[in-house]
């Protein structure tokens, strides 16, 4: 048996460099304004300058736990008001939104980011008239990378805007809402949502430790971990190993959140939302709530 190495010689690399310059030429460049243009269209929806408001009805799927109305102008949530009645709170809690309170969509201002770069892109695209079809190739490849991530922004929301990382400023509600309610907002599948949650503080051990203080991996966490990779062992013999070993563990207490309850609702977008980058990005670890 024998093997061939095949070179490709300059005049079939010479081939392929041309055919790159004409795709770029004839093909991409001029879809360029195009493509800007609807661009700019979307950011302008989503952008601080646009006071447009749109008003949704706020429900709880085949439920009657949650009802209300929700208003977005641009990026932020300019009005609230819901009804709650679930019986792991114990009484109706009317909420609204205090005037002159905005809560940010912060999956819209990461869209308005991603837009803002990608026109910035194309700008920059167009001025390089004279380069190297494998380096126009390249940034077209971070275009294509700025307009997915937009997209999904809308799809799902980060870890970082949901439960137990982020939790709505209690005191921007009328009345405060409970310590032991998290109502946050997000974007799910290009659907504006409410997710309700009602916790109850755990403060025996070994439940309120945690044992990873930098990654936030409290000692529920762990188990719930374990219980995931190994599902032919019982529940009872996996606390078992746990809990022996828990005590060799340098661990600090703290309130651990259970969550009794939990209930979704959804206001359909028919528009994003403006965004703005600034410092109103969370920094908190709280709850999380889902709106569909």
């Amino acid at each position: 048996m024998s093997t061939q190495i095949f070179l490709p010689s300059e005049k079939l690399c010479a081939d392929s460099t041309k055919e790159q310059e004409w795709l770029i030429d004839e093909v991409i460049r001029p879809q360029l304004p195009n493509i800007k243009e609807n661009l700019a269209s979307c950011m302008a929806k989503i952008s601080e300058n646009n006071g447009e408001e749109f008003k949704f009805p706020l429900s709880s799927h085949n439920s009657e736990t949650l009802k209300g109305v929700i208003s977005r102008s641009n990026f932020r949530v300019t009005g609230l008001s819901v009804s709650i009645r679930s019986k792991n709170i114990g009484r109706a809690l009317h909420l609204r939104l205090k005037d002159n309170s905005t809560l940010i969509l912060r999956q819209l201002l990461d869209c308005h980011d991603l837009i803002y770069n990608a026109i910035n892109t194309i700008g920059k695209i167009q001025t390089l008239q004279e380069t190297q079809p494998a380096v126009l190739l390249k940034i077209l490849s971070t275009l294509h990378r700025q307009i997915q991530l937009a997209k999904k922004s809308l799809l799902f929301p980060t870890e970082a805007y949901m439960f137990p990382r982020y939790r709505l400023p209690h005191q921007l509600f009328e009345p405060e809402l409970p310590e032991n309610v998290a109502l946050d907002l997000v974007i799910s599948n290009s659907d504006l949502s409410i997710d309700l949650k009602v916790i109850k503080p755990i403060t025996h051990r070994p439940w309120d430790l945690i044992i990873d203080v930098p990654n936030r991996v409290s000692f529920a966490d762990h188990v719930r971990a374990k219980i995931s990779q190994d599902r032919t062992r019982s529940i009872s013999t996996i606390l078992a190993v746990l809990l022996h070993g828990v005590e060799d563990v340098k661990q600090i207490p703290r309130r651990k959140h259970h969550v009794r309850g939990q209930q979704r609702q959804s206001g359909r977008r028919d528009d994003p939302g403006d965004v703005r980058r600034g410092d109103e990005r969370p920094d908190a670890s709280l709850d999380h709530h889902q709106a569909g």
